[in-house]
Order: structure tokens, then C-alpha cells, then sequence
């Protein structure tokens, strides 16, 4: 709206499909069709009105148009339409100089479009124009640029703001607009939204310089960046904002962030139910009354809780001590599987962090306390306890439902969390995690609905992606295993199980995936080394999660085919000549053993070095190791066998101190035993 003619010019914009002109009418062609044809259209900051003809041949309506600048209406009267100098200042003038230009006329339609940027009071204009529309029952269309645009973000993420003569940061704008705060300020005139049509461009008129490695489409930033922001942003390619409003009342809407770190508590527990085990509910809820740290709430998902076991869960919170009930919330959740109630509890929570609890687990004094310690450490990251295991079932005592253990604390779950490792499977119990608030309230990481298992597992890598994740070895709780009792393991088919993971692996497979520190070196040492898969066996064995021992063999013989299984260790004469008269001894009181461990491809002798450097300090080969100590002391021969696991699972194996591989190579293979894969992928001590 500048005097200027040379600055004038530049808001000559024409008509054309895509444009906020065409998009603005076909919001009222849409919208407008009760409306009478013989009103008039007001176009506020008309410009050069490129859109006049068009809505006149379209709507049949007489348009009138208002604007500060004199080329654009000499243009329009010129052109045979009504034109008017206007100036847009406070909320009466500018209400008293619009009802002066409609006179006693009917008033249809009403544009105010890309104009309220360029005011110093742009909200008083806006009450002046739903005050007009409420007298006369007007639609009113308004438009603004998104300063939000994706490629305004990245450029500033990096420490550049370019403002330019005309587009998203035109130079004469003085109020810039988010989809919140130009919501907030059209209801808060008395402007209510009902259809928009907004201009999409993903490339924008800010996507410059091109080589720029945040915007230039092809890099990886750029890629990782935007999928951040279309999880957290649906506007993140949104040019303009175009919105369709109806008079009403001006409602209270916030235009400005009054608290900028609202009082909330450290943590929010969410906890899903379904009514069917009171008794471990009720022992569940015991133990938040008795944290060391009670700086929590407590959010309970009854999800499709039976009618007659309603009344039960809410006598669960009410046995809780008043203090508790204070802090708890019962909320009902009747649709989806069992990542709805997650969503649902992640949306209500009012933490700085958020825990999922099932009604079986057991948080033990300090776990709060130690989430805390965590997040002390490292703010912002997923924080992560270490879990034991527990199988246990269900029995009846004295004629009510309870618990019965039925085996020792295990420690089944590593004390650090590892990436690569939980990209295979899940290693980490849902108790033992405490998320960071913004992972879903600001990045918008939900829970995948599409999941009917490995929803914890998905969410965890997800997060962790972006966020990291901080460990703490102290054990914090208890995670239950139901042997005999139905669980979700019985619940769903194993080809449900199979899906469900194949859709995790997919989507990790599409995302950019940041590395935590530390882990190059890791990857470079074990790709070197030969024993991290990379051939269809292992992708096959990857996307359905079958461990059979086939499965395994074959991907273990891939892997010695594909790289070599063995690790020549002669760095120089003395060690060499060591290693020869250390072992001379040993191969030959050996000589068979390790002939069979040999031939066997679950014994991989570069990995073996890797994860036991001790064997390499020594000056020994693997090989030589392995089969006179290794195997006796329960060291994984290769990447496909944990030998721990096989002497757990084999009680005579571990009590005749056998060595595990050479067991099953002799015996446990034609006896059907199982075997897994080897769990370790660090080096001892690293």
C-alpha cells in the first residue's frame, strides 16, 4: 500500500491458477452459494484488483475496491470498476470509512488479502471488517505469508534471514504470521475460520542460495530436516495462509506466549489397563505412593474396560491416599488397538518427561528419583534404567486372584542402551524409559496406530533417532514375564508379530538415521572385521525376526564366504614367535576340538578378536583360545551363537561345564536344541 509508484508496480500481481486471487474465489464460489449474486465484493487492499474480472464473471457480484495507492486504483477505474482511497488505521475510523463506501448497499463478500502484514494494527483492522460482515452476514476471505515456511526455517536454523523486495519476507512487512497466531488473531476479531485453501510451495521464493546444504534438495540435511518438520509442522510447505472466516463472536484467544516455561511436573506416568488384572494394578499404583521422589502425576487408560470391571479400576484409584488421587486422572478410552491409549496419555501429560508403566510393573522407590539424575545429566534425551526380568503366574489365595514368582531376577536386558542392537530387536522394557515431553508435544513423534505389537520398540528407535539416549546402570524396576498367562506374545499371531516389524524396519529404512558419538568406530572396526550382515540372508533374517538355527547358520556362513572368518595376529617377530611356542602345546592337545570348531561357521575368529581384545593382548590366536578357554569360560564363538543363552536354556550342558558350541555341534544340533544369536557387539570393557 506504498505512494511510491516504482514499489507500487512490484504488488502488480495477476491472476492465475494457484494464485491466492484464484484460491481466495474458489473458497467463495464454494462457500457462498446462499449468498445474492447482486451484493457487492469489497476487495481491502485491493492493489491493482487482478481478480476483479474474474469475480464478477464467477459470482456476478458488483466488486468495489479499497486500497492506499493511488496506481493500482486509477488502474481498476480505468477497467470500469468502483474504486476507493482508503486508509486502514484504528478499529472506528476504519469501521466509519467502510460503511461510508457501502452506503446503503448489501455487502456479499469481503477479501482482505496480503494486507495485514503490512499494518501496524492489523488486528483493529480485522474487528473493523467482522463488525462490517457481522451487519451484513458477509463471508470474509484473508490471506497472509507463513514466515513458518520450511526454507525460512532451515536457512535461520543456520544463522540467515534474508529479507527481500517482495515474498515471504517482503521488507515493508512489520507483522509476520505462523498458522497459530493468524488463527488466534482472526478469532480473536470475531473471525471464524471455516474452509481453508492455502497455497502450497515447496520450493518458495526464500529456497536461495540454491547450494545451500539445508535447502538444496538432495542432501541428506536437507532430507532429515524435513521429515522432522512435516512431523511436527502440517503447514511446514504452506507459501500463504488463505481462510474462509464467517462472523461471530470475538473469542480470547492468546496472540502471545504468556509463560514461556509453564510449572509442570518431572514426570507423567501413563499407565493402560484394561481392568483384567486388578491385583497387579493395585501393586503397581502401591509403589508410586512410595517413590522417593513425588514430583509426578499419574494418567490411567482404561482401554475397553468391561462395564462390569469399570467400578473396579476407579476403586483402584480411590484405595490410593488422598495425595495420589489428587495427582491421577482415569481417563476412558473406547477405539483402537493398543497404541491408542498411548496417544491418548501422551496427549494429556503434563510432565517434563513421560513414562509408560503397564499394570503389571513394578517401579522400585528410586525410579523416579533416577530418571530425574538422568535428566539432570542430559537434558532432552530419552532416559533409560536398567530392568530385570521376572517370570511369574497367576494363582488364587484364599480365593482372591494374586502372584506367584516364578523364577529369579534376571538382568536379561543390557545396562547401556546400543544403537545397532536395537535396530535388530528390542532391548529396553517400556518401564525402564522416561521420553522427553517435546518428542511428541513439539515434534509431533506419535505412536504408530498401524501397530498391534512393537509399538514401544518403533517409538523408542524413533525418538532416539533424534533425540539420544542417556543410560543409568543403577535397576530401577521390575518388568514381568507371564510363561503360561496370555500376554501380547499369545494375543497376536506370530505372522501379526512378523508385519508389525517388517513395518518398523520399513520406516527406519526410509528415514535418515543420526549416528550417536562413538558409533564410527564401531561400525568401521565390525564391517572390517567381517561380522555385521549385509547380504539378503541376514535381510531376510532382519524383516521377519526368525532366529531358527537354519536361519542363523546360513547367515553365518554367508558372512565367513563374504569377508573370511579368520584374523591373522603376527604384528611382529616377538609376538609372532610367542604365539607360536604358546600355542604349539594347545593345538596339539586340541587338535580335534578345533578341527570341529574350525569347520564350524558359528566361529568367526576376526569377530572374536573384536569383541575380546584381551585374546589379541595375549598373543594368541582366536581359535586356539576359544576352544582351550573361551568355550569353557561361556565367550561367544561368532556374531550367530550366545553361548550364555544356550547354557541357560541347557541346565546339563552348563553343569557338565561343557563348551556350548562344541555341545551342540555334537549333539544339540541333532537334538532340535535352539540357539540365538550373540547379543555382544562392543568390545569387553569397551
Amino acid at each position: 500500500m506504498s505512494s511510491n509508484p516504482d514499489e507500487e508496480k512490484l504488488y502488480d500481481f495477476g491472476f492465475y491458477v494457484g494464485s491466492v486471487y484464484d484460491h481466495a474465489l474458489n473458497l467463495l464460489a464454494a462457500h457462498g452459494t446462499d449468498q445474492s449474486p447482486q451484493g457487492l465484493h469489497l476487495d481491502i487492499g485491493c492493489g491493482f484488483g487482478r481478480m476483479a474480472e474474474p469475480l464478477t464473471q464467477r459470482l456476478g457480484r458488483a466488486y468495489v475496491g479499497l486500497d492506499g495507492a493511488g496506481a493500482g486504483l486509477a488502474s481498476l477505474r480505468e477497467r470500469g470498476f468502483e474504486a476507493h482511497n482508503m486508509i486502514l488505521d484504528d478499529e472506528e475510523r476504519t469501521f466509519a470509512r467502510l460503511n461510508a463506501v457501502v452506503g446503503g448497499r448489501r455487502v456479499a463478500s469481503i477479501t482482505f488479502l496480503d494486507v495485514i502484514e503490512h499494518l501496524v494494527d492489523g488486528p483493529a483492522t480485522l474487528r473493523a471488517i467482522a463488525r462490517l460482515a457481522a451487519e451484513h452476514g458477509a463471508l470474509v476471505v484473508v490471506s497472509t505469508p507463513n514466515v513458518a515456511h520450511a526454507d525460512i526455517g532451515f536457512k535461520l536454523a543456520f544463522g540467515r534471514w534474508d529479507y527481500t523486495d517482495h515474498g515471504l519476507l517482503d521488507r515493508t512487512h512489520v507483522h509476520l504470521y505462523d498458522e497459530r497466531l493468524f488463527t488466534a488473531s482472526l478469532k480473536q476479531a470475531g473471525l471464524i475460520p471455516i474452509a481453508a485453501l492455502d497455497v502450497v510451495r515447496v520450493v518458495s521464493d526464500q529456497a536461495f542460495p540454491a547450494d545451500h546444504p539445508a535447502l538444496a534438495t538432495g542432501t541428506l540435511l536437507n532430507e532429515r530436516l524435513s521429515e522432522l518438520r512435516q512431523s511436527a509442522d502440517p503447514w511446514a510447505a504452506t507459501f500463504e495462509f488463505v481462510r474462509i472466516c464467517v462472523p461471530g463472536p470475538r473469542l480470547n484467544a492468546i496472540t502471545y506466549v504468556v509463560e514461556r516455561e509453564p510449572a509442570r511436573p518431572f514426570l507423567s506416568v501413563v499407565i493402560r489397563t484394561q481392568g483384567k488384572r486388578l491385583h497387579t494394578l493395585s501393586e503397581t499404583l502401591l509403589c508410586l505412593t512410595g517413590q522417593t521422589d513425588d514430583d509426578f502425576e499419574v494418567i490411567l487408560l482404561g482401554h475397553r474396560v468391561q462395564l462390569e470391571l469399570r467400578r473396579k479400576v476407579e476403586r483402584a484409584i480411590e484405595d490410593m491416599p488422598e495425595w495420589m488421587r489428587q495427582r491421577s486422572r482415569l481417563i476412558w478410552v473406547e477405539t483402537g488397538n493398543r497404541t491408542e491409549p498411548l496417544n491418548v496419555g501422551f496427549e494429556q501429560a503434563r510432565g517434563r518427561y513421560i513414562a509408560i508403566l503397564d499394570d503389571d510393573d513394578i517401579p522400585m522407590a528410586h525410579w523416579v528419583e533416577e530418571f530425574r539424575k538422568l535428566a539432570e545429566l542430559a537434558p532432552g534425551r530419552v532416559l533409560r534404567s536398567a530392568v530385570v526380568r521376572q517370570d511369574v503366574d497367576n494363582v488364587e489365595v484364599e480365593g482372591s486372584p494374586g502372584l506367584r514368582a516364578e523364577g529369579p531376577l534376571e538382568q536379561a536386558y543390557p545396562s547401556e542402551f546400543d544403537l545397532l542392537r536395537h535396530l535388530y530387536e528390542n532391548h529396553s522394557p517400556p518401564v525402564g524409559l522416561a521420553f522427553p515431553r517435546g518428542a511428541f508435544h513439539d515434534l509431533g513423534i506419535r505412536f504408530d496406530d498401524a501397530l498391534t505389537t512393537v509399538e514401544d520398540w518403533d517409538y523408542l528407535m524413533r525418538v532416539a533417532a533424534v533425540t539420544g539416549v542417556v543410560s543409568n546402570p543403577e535397576i530401577t524396576s521390575v518388568y514381568r514375564w507371564w510363561p503360561r498367562a496370555a500376554s501380547s506374545r499369545t494375543l497376536h499371531s506370530q505372522e501379526e508379530w512378523l508385519q508389525n516389524r517388517r513395518r518398523v524396519l520399513k520406516k527406519l529404512d526410509d528415514s535418515i538415521f543420526l549416528l550417536p558419538k562413538g558409533m564410527a568406530s564401531t561400525l568401521a572396526v565390525g564391517v572390517a572385521g567381517g561380522f555385521f550382515e549385509t547380504g539378503p540372508e541376514a535381510k531376510e533374517a532382519l524383516e521377519t525376526g526368525v532366529e531358527s538355527n537354519d536361519a542363523l547358520l546360513a547367515a553365518a556362513k554367508a558372512d565367513i564366504a563374504r569377508y573370511g572368518g579368520r584374523r591373522r595376529l603376527a604384528p611382529g617377530p616377538i609376538r609372532f614367535a610367542i604365539s607360536c611356542l604358546r600355542g604349539v602345546a594347545l593345538r596339539l592337545r586340541y587338535r580335534r576340538k578345533m578341527k570341529k570348531v574350525a569347520k564350524s561357521a558359528f566361529f568367526n575368529s576376526a569377530w572374536y578378536a573384536y569383541i575380546y581384545p584381551d585374546v589379541v593382548k595375549a598373543g594368541l590366536d582366536p581359535l586356539v583360545h576359544y576352544v582351550a578357554w573361551g568355550g569353557r569360560e561361556g565367550r561367544d564363538p561368532g556374531p550367530y551363537f550366545d553361548a550364555q543363552a544356550y547354557l541357560q536354556a541347557n541346565r546339563d550342558v552348563a553343569a557338565a561345564r561343557l563348551d556350548p558350541l562344541l555341545h551342540y555341534i555334537e549333539m544339540g544340533c541333532k537334538d532340535g536344541r535352539a540357539i540365538t544369536r550373540s547379543k555382544r557387539t562392543r568390545p569387553d570393557g569397551a
